[in-house]
């Protein structure tokens, strides 16, 4: 069980225990064993824009002075051509951006910084890498915004809308909930209570309007989430320790959605 500070993603990987993103993955594909063993295969092949631009605002807000080792800007347009080959060679090591995602996360990074309601979350808070057991499995967790003395734990998403009724979607959509319950019952499991997990937002296009959004330890949500991903940390353990990652059971009957009873229900 530990707090650590200053581990390279190289570290972090390489050390034992599942983390959020994993777990996810494995609800997300309905706990099929061949699918997250392709998905775990395969997830480094292609990085997506959305997963590269985030990483570039974090690394803007976070670690500004390793930013320049970290990323490189292609200013040139057009991916394609010997010019842009001769700059892949180049940049070996480095992401690449392109123009308008470094531009845009330097918007998104200025209007985060901007905004008084902030600016203590990213003076007092640093990237930190947490490790303990939940009931009884080995856990690992990489939170951007920690603080050991705040009641909250804070994340921060990048989003098309930042309002509350748009949001509100996203966290049942993406399994923000479920990050949310890992987190703070991971953190718990090292000793802090906290009264809640929030979310910092900013919109990646302009005008880059930006909010705050607050989970509550109690709301229904975090219960949900941690109903979930107890559930995968229980079963995701079980595929990894038999190490078969098997098809689908053939034969099996066919389930009754719910909505055929109710269906059925006005036929008689």
């Amino acid at each position: 069980m530990s707090i650590d500070y200053n581990i390279s993603r190289q570290v972090y990987n390489a050390l034992p225990g599942l983390n959020q993103t994993k777990l996810k993955k494995w609800i997300e594909l309905g706990h099929s064993r061949k699918k997250y063993k392709y998905w775990l295969d395969h997830q480094d092949d292609k990085k997506s824009d959305a997963l590269i631009f985030g990483s570039a605002l974090d690394c803007l807000l976070l670690e500004p002075l390793f930013f320049d080792s970290k990323f490189t800007v292609w200013y040139e347009g057009t991916r394609r051509g010997k010019d842009w080959e001769a700059f892949v060679k180049t940049s070996v090591g480095k992401t690449i951006l392109t123009e308008d995602q470094f531009n845009n996360a330097t918007m998104c990074a200025g209007a985060l910084t901007g905004r008084s309601e902030f600016r203590k979350v990213f003076t007092d808070c640093r990237k930190a890498v947490l490790q303990a057991e939940i009931i009884g499995y080995p856990c690992k967790g990489e939170i951007d915004l920690y603080s050991e003395k705040s009641d909250f734990l804070f994340d921060l998403k990048t989003t098309r809308d930042a309002s509350i009724e748009s949001f509100s979607k996203d966290v049942m959509n993406y399994g923000y909930h479920i990050q949310a319950a890992f987190y703070l019952d991971l953190d718990e499991a090292l000793g802090h209570k906290r009264d809640a997990f929030a979310f910092i937002l900013v919109e990646s296009s302009e005008p880059y309007c930006t909010n705050a959004l607050v989970l509550e330890k109690s709301h229904p949500l975090i219960e949900l989430g941690r109903k979930k991903y107890r559930q995968a940390l229980q079963t995701l353990s079980d595929a990894m320790q038999e190490n078969e990652w098997r098809d689908y059971t053939p034969w099996m009957p066919v389930e009754t959605p719910y909505w055929v009873l109710k269906e059925l229900e006005q036929y008689t």
